[in-house]
């Protein structure tokens, strides 16, 4: 039989050929040898009988999935009678001579010979050999052929020293050094699944074992002189899949088909702990680095989190979709990595390594066509390479999860991949055959632009405002005789019916660019109340449509619950939302939006940029409706020189075309930026998006330079300020031609003993700031009843160029009625506590504070905001655990514990923010500093 060809995984593969074992122990048996039961009832009792009579499955209270508990017995009695099959209550109910006849007769039947075996085992005495070597060794399992002639398949790999490398053969291990290949004297039952070296690679496990048998872990010791054999240990009744020694090479973890998690003392070979839970084949193990915590990938589905000192259950990582094959702490971080037959590979943040905690799901990217059956962290620890069911291997960064680029295929399912250095990788495949793969030319090409970031080089702010003004011509255009014009200028004109009735309908304009020059098209026609729906496009010189961006899906999804409009920012609810993060592009149906806020609770979805009112789309795309279950897919831009990787999901190609705004600034007229991608000619086509037309269809075509500009106004115009609080203002910003980054805004006129948010800033990407101004608890005299402050805002160009807008006045006045007071201080500290000044958070934390008030007269609940409580929060922080009622403080109560979260995306900053009551004037607390600190690096 040759597996090889078998259309399975590799873990069904080894567990197939495991099952010739039965066979082989038959042969034996039915020969004049004397008769045992670990080697020739055992399998038997495991083949038929053991699926319901186990240890998790007890029918009628009987076990026989091994001599302990068979020979206890059943409620009835003894199973065997020795020298006395007859009256033998096994060889009553296998042979169909009582009731009920055993195994029923829809599941798989003994053969007349084997049910010969067991009654020729009774009535010879029963034996059990009570032997200390090793049982899986008693059986004579058959080599399996290879299709390779004159190749050993590799089914495992493990690298011991700089020129030493372990493989896993079938029934053995082999030294592997330069180009020799030399098979170690210690012998390996079954299948070696897999190879292990320590941290300090001093100690080797092998995992090992017959299916339906057992399992077993061979422990090698490295030295400078050669490999020797340490220990073995057997414990497990089915074959072992992965075995893993602690940091401190005190312990050895091992898992297979059985479910079980062992841990056994390397010193003694004595079993120290089991961790049950899985429902699964476990298929591989990880400790931390400090050998605390362990985790564990399982067939059903998901990762488990142990703390190896109790035994306890940390968590149980459960967003997979398929099992889960590999799994592997990420260095010095908490980091939980693990891939499998979802074709993913996810990353978790593990927040406890001593308490059962909840950990979030960092990331998750669609990694192969196939289920990814292993991977490997660089050296350094910055990449992460894959193997797939694909035969593929690929490069990623880490912990960004980056496509590198696809580094080659294997012949056969790889089974082993480790990094020989900082540019070299080491795969072996089922076939037999070793690989080495240089990464130097993928990483070479790994540098891409900062995403967001605008080429100024090729802007001139003198080319701003000087246009032309003209006519549409009213001779006949089309592609292949467009209107000339210039390529900074006004045109005026309208779809007319012949225009409309062309064989390639619209307007037809020509224009001439220099490579790298960028222009903004756009349309006003809605503005000026024309009935004409614009569409624009530009396109090549022959009429075809130039490729803008490629947009690689790395996560499918679909909508949920509801469709979306084309216009609302809130409430996207996505299948899997839980695998998406924070700024990661969305595309549906042609449009290209970005996550902006997580849903906030069972009854939510995201909100995408800007997070509030009209969405905003990118790469010029237009906004559309999306019926419930339209699919959907997470994507990422491809820089320009890279190769798109096959991971099974769809790669989108945008073009420069755009029926409306991709900010709505201009409704539903078009605009686009255009960068001309070589020196020459370009086609601009207008047309309605209906296909309408008419005399009064009119329009101005306006073919700009850059002008990189912004805008600010305030939501707040009068504010009345209340002695001992804050009160609330707002600034919004609208931003032109790629101007996305900080907006520094800066506040004058305030009176002396008037204090406010220092260093209020509108972050890059957003529209809104909030800060608030506060009266001392007492008001001197000296203060004037009413005042005017103005906020200035300037911002600065990639290049270095500062760029200053209109300043606004908010005006305020004093009022002598005190406010509700409220403060956040410390979770440990008491309520008269004086609030905090200063907190700190790294992405992908949570940390906690307590909300106190003095309620005064106030009654009822007191509510201090939704999703937007958290007022002037970094971007990607916020404040968690709202529930559906919000942030709020019941009736009768007067403390809040806050919860307050980081995303991975939030940027390392300085910021201020506040809490707002929504009561009694809406005052708020004084503002907090909140410091987002770098994450821990490996």
């Amino acid at each position: 039989m040759d597996i090889s060809n078998e259309p399975m995984s590799y873990f069904l593969k080894i567990f197939t050929a495991g099952l010739l074992i039965v066979s082989a122990s038959l042969d034996r048996a039915i020969s004049s040898e004397a008769l045992v039961f670990q080697r020739d009832i055992q399998p038997l009792l495991t083949k038929y009988c053991a699926g319901c009579h186990n240890e998790d499955d007890q029918e009628a209270d009987v076990q026989l999935h091994h001599w302990d508990a068979f020979s206890k017995g059943s409620p009835k009695g003894a199973l065997y009678v020795s020298r006395n099959a007859k009256a033998s209550l096994l060889y009553q109910v296998i042979s169909g001579d009582v009731e009920p006849k055993m195994p029923p007769d829809d599941e798989p039947q003994p053969s007349k010979d084997e049910i010969e075996v067991i009654k020729r085992w009774i009535d010879e005495g029963a034996s059990y050999e009570q032997s200390t070597s090793n049982p899986l060794r008693l059986l004579n399992v058959p080599a399996i052929p290879s299709k390779y002639r004159g190749s050993q398949p590799i089914l495992s790999l493990g690298r011991i020293s700089e020129y030493r490398w372990l493989l896993g053969m079938p029934g053995g291990v082999a030294v592997k050094q330069s180009q020799w290949t030399t098979t170690l004297p210690i012998a390996v039952s079954g299948k070696v699944a897999q190879i292990r070296p320590s941290k300090d690679r001093s100690i080797v496990s092998v995992a090992s074992g017959i299916p339906g048998v057992g399992g077993q872990v061979t422990l090698l010791s490295v030295t400078p002189g050669g490999v020797e054999l340490l220990r073995v240990i057997e414990g497990h009744r089915d074959t072992l899949y992965t075995a893993v020694v602690s940091p401190d090479n005190q312990t050895v973890a091992t898992g297979g088909y059985d479910r079980i998690v062992r841990l056994w003392s390397i010193e003694s070979g004595k079993l120290i702990r089991e961790f049950t839970g899985h429902n699964g084949a476990i298929y591989d193990l990880d400790f931390d680095g400090s050998g605390t915590v362990l985790a564990s990938a399982s067939a059903d589905e998901t990762i488990k989190i142990w703390h190896v000192p109790s035994g306890q259950r940390l968590d149980t990582l459960g967003q997979c979709e398929a099992e889960q094959y590999a799994v592997r702490f990420a260095s010095s971080q908490n980091l939980v990595v693990a891939a499998g037959g979802d074709k993913r590979i996810r990353i978790w943040n593990l927040k406890s390594l001593d308490r059962p905690s909840v950990s979030p799901l960092l990331s998750a990217t669609f990694a192969h066509e196939s289920p990814v059956v292993g991977f490997a962290f660089s050296p350094d620890g910055n990449f992460v390479a894959t193997a797939g069911e694909d035969m593929a291997i690929k490069l990623w960064s880490f912990p960004s999860l980056r496509p590198v680029g696809e580094l080659g295929k294997t012949t056969d399912t790889p089974t082993g991949l480790e990094w020989i250095d900082s540019e070299t990788l080491a795969v072996t495949a089922i076939d037999g055959r070793w690989y080495t793969l240089d990464l130097s030319k993928a990483l070479s090409n790994r540098s891409q632009p900062e995403e967001g970031s605008i080429p100024f080089e090729n802007w001139d702010p003198k080319t701003v405002g000087a246009v032309a003004e003209i006519e549409e011509s009213t001779s006949s255009r089309s592609p292949t005789s467009p209107q000339m014009i210039p390529n900074l200028g006004n045109v005026s004109g309208k779809i007319t019916e012949s225009d409309a009735l062309s064989s390639t309908p619209g307007d037809w304009y020509s224009i001439e660019l220099k490579k790298g020059e960028t222009r903004i098209v756009s349309i006003d026609a809605a503005r000026s109340k024309s009935p004409l729906d614009s569409l624009i496009d530009v396109l090549d010189e022959q009429g075809n449509p130039i490729l803008r961006t490629r947009l690689q899906a790395i996560r499918e999804s679909y909508f949920t619950f509801r469709g979306k409009d084309s216009s609302t920012s809130d409430d996207f609810r996505l299948h899997r939302w839980e695998d998406m993060e924070l700024n990661e592009y969305l595309y549906a149906a042609g449009e290209v939006v970005k996550l902006w806020l997580y849903p906030r609770g069972p009854d939510s979805g995201f909100k995408v940029y800007p997070g509030e009112k009209s969405r905003y789309t990118f790469f010029d795309t237009t906004a559309t409706t999306h019926a419930l279950n339209e699919p959907a897919w997470i994507v990422r831009e491809l820089a320009s020189y890279e190769e798109s990787i096959p991971n099974g999901l769809p790669v989108f190609d945008i073009f420069y075309s755009n029926d409306d705004e991709s900010t709505r600034k201009l409704g539903r007229d078009s605009q686009l930026t255009f960068t001309a991608p070589k020196e020459g000619r370009y086609l601009i086509r207008v047309r309605d998006s209906r296909g309408l037309s008419g005399d009064s269809y009119t329009y101005k075509l306006s073919i700009a330079a850059r002008n990189p500009r912004f805008s600010i106004a305030t939501e707040t115009k009068d504010m009345t300020l209340r002695p001992g609080s804050g009160t609330e203002f707002t600034i919004t910003t609208e931003r032109w031609d790629g101007l996305d980054g900080k907006i520094d805004l800066q506040l004058e006129g305030l009176p002396a003993g008037v204090e406010c948010t220092k260093e209020l800033s509108i972050e890059p990407g957003q529209i809104r700031a909030v800060g608030t101004v506060l009266l001392p608890s007492s008001i001197p005299d000296s203060l004037p009843k009413e005042f005017t402050f103005i906020v200035k805002p300037r911002a600065s160009l990639a290049n270095g160029q500062v760029i200053e807008s209109s300043a606004v006045e908010i005006k305020a006045k004093i009022s002598d009625k005190p406010a509700m007071q409220f403060k956040l201080v410390a979770s440990n500290e008491s309520n008269d506590s004086e609030q905090v000044h200063q907190i700190s958070i790294v992405p992908g934390t949570t940390i906690s504070l307590k909300l106190v008030i003095d309620r005064g007269d106030l009654k009822g609940d007191i509510s201090f905001g939704r999703d937007d409580s958290g007022r002037n929060l970094p971007h990607g922080v916020f404040v968690d655990n709202i529930g559906l009622n919000g942030l709020l403080i019941p009736a009768g109560q007067s403390t809040r514990e806050v919860f307050i979260t980081a995303s991975p995306v939030a940027k390392v900053q300085t910021r201020e923010f506040h809490i707002k009551a929504n009561v009694d004037g809406n005052p708020t607390t004084r503002p907090i500093v909140i410091r987002v600190e770098p994450p821990t690096r490996f």
